[in-house]
């Protein structure tokens, strides 16, 4: 019988425990609650503060609350719709969620507000990529590439689609470009391109 209430009482203090650290979950991480709370409040006091609104959707997305982050930055967006940062944070949300045709959507729009910028070209690609369209995730990482030749990331990532592309010549030649930069990145894209030789 005891070893059947201390049981019960183990049970019952895991119950507890899970369901605190549910709650804990719901709200980003307490290091930066007081900032979150004040932030929160803000927006609510001055709704129309696309800066509150953009420094609350970074929060989210440090606490990988990406849903929310995603809702905070379409307001940012309404209030401020030439705000290029917003259209790529929000990119970078939409991608976390699996929404790809989203994320290509405010990518798109972030490269017409700011089109020397590499990285929206790299994430634009890697939303290609995860909707299967090859030919425009290559397209996007050579837009990278041009605007910043030494780009280890973008190059990394046109020689592995010129692999999915059956084309390992093409990921040889970004193999050779990234060895005189990045020895690093190019071994990394070398032992892609010998896994698919085996």
């Amino acid at each position: 019988m005891r070893s059947l209430i201390i049981i019960m009482m183990t049970l019952l203090a895991l119950v507890s425990c899970s369901k605190e650290k549910e709650q804990q979950a719901e709200q980003p991480v307490s290091e930066e609650k007081n900032l979150f709370q004040d932030l929160k409040e803000q927006t609510v006091k001055k709704p129309n503060d696309a800066d509150a609104w953009f420094h609350l959707a970074d929060i989210y997305e440090r606490s990988d609350m990406y849903r929310d982050e995603a809702d905070a930055l379409k307001k940012v967006i309404a209030l401020d719709p030439k705000r290029a940062s917003a259209y790529a944070k929000l990119g970078s949300a939409h991608n976390r969620l699996g929404q790809y045709q989203e994320a290509i959507n405010n990518l798109n729009m972030a490269t017409k507000l700011t089109p020397t910028n590499p990285v929206l070209y790299n994430n634009l690609a890697v939303s290609y990529g995860k909707m299967g369209d090859t030919d425009k995730e290559i397209a996007s990482l050579k837009k990278a590439i041009e605007l910043r030749p030494n780009y280890s990331t973008a190059r990394y990532n046109l020689g592995v689609t010129y692999l999915k592309k059956g084309k390992p010549d093409l990921a040889l030649q970004q193999y050779n470009e990234l060895r005189k930069t990045d020895e690093t990145v190019a071994n990394a894209l070398k032992k892609e391109i010998d896994a698919k030789r085996r």
